[in-house]
């Protein structure tokens, strides 16, 4: 994820939530709330 933001510049990260939308699994999903600088 942090490579990807790099690719966005003139945004930060205003918050990041994660998600089991799979339970008994190793995978997540991951929210991030981008604010435009």
């Amino acid at each position: 994820m942090a490579k990807d933001v790099r690719e966005l510049p003139g945004y930060r990260i205003e918050r990041v939530q994660l998600f089991d939308m799979f339970p008994h699994t190793a995978h997540y999903e991951v929210l991030t709330l981008l604010v435009k600088q």
